[in-house]
């Protein structure tokens, strides 16, 4: 089952020339999901990170990236942090911001499409516990070529932005029937 989403910018956001994201997550129980992010509309241009050969890295969330957080069961969850320069970052957490590891999966494939006012990134991230999954969280972090920064996520629930609050994870799965 494809799901579609569009992601909201954070309420404190004031960036000028802020544009649009939309989401797409193939989701059907299999040991990989695809994920496509449709950045569009940033007047200003996006910052998009260069890479050589692609590779694990920490603190891809401080430039311009795309997160998939995924719920295995209470408040145990996975992050997976997808940069448009192909490195990448998996974490796991046993609680809210606590008990963080490094998550030992195999590398995403990840494609980038750089255009003038955006991007378009494609990933396939392999995981055999996602047919286990309850619920997912979207977000991004969007730099502009000015530098300014934008946090957008299928929910705020805070007055900061914050990806790892448990209503973020907003997209449940096909498999429990919920909408």
């Amino acid at each position: 089952m494809v799901l579609e989403r569009t992601l909201l910018p954070h309420p404190g956001t004031t960036a000028a020339g802020l544009g649009n994201i939309n989401v797409e997550v193939d989701w059907e129980g299999r040991s990989y999901v695809y994920v496509t992010f449709r950045a569009s509309g940033f007047a200003g241009g996006v910052f998009l990170p260069a890479g050589k050969a692609p590779e694990r890295r920490d603190e891809l969330w401080m430039r311009t990236c795309c997160e998939v957080f995924a719920r295995r069961r209470l408040d145990d969850y996975v992050e997976f942090n997808l940069s448009p320069s192909g490195d990448w970052a998996a974490y796991a957490f046993s609680g809210y911001r606590a008990g963080m590891r490094n998550f030992s999966v195999s590398a995403p494939d990840i494609r980038v499409i750089p255009k003038d006012d955006g991007f378009e990134l494609t990933a396939m991230i392999p995981w055999s516990d996602w047919p286990h999954i309850e619920a997912i969280g979207l977000s991004a972090v969007i730099e502009g070529t000015d530098g300014s920064k934008t946090y957008w996520a299928l929910t705020h629930p805070s007055d900061m932005p914050d990806f790892h609050h448990a209503d973020s994870f907003a997209l449940i799965s096909p498999a429990l029937e919920h909408p």
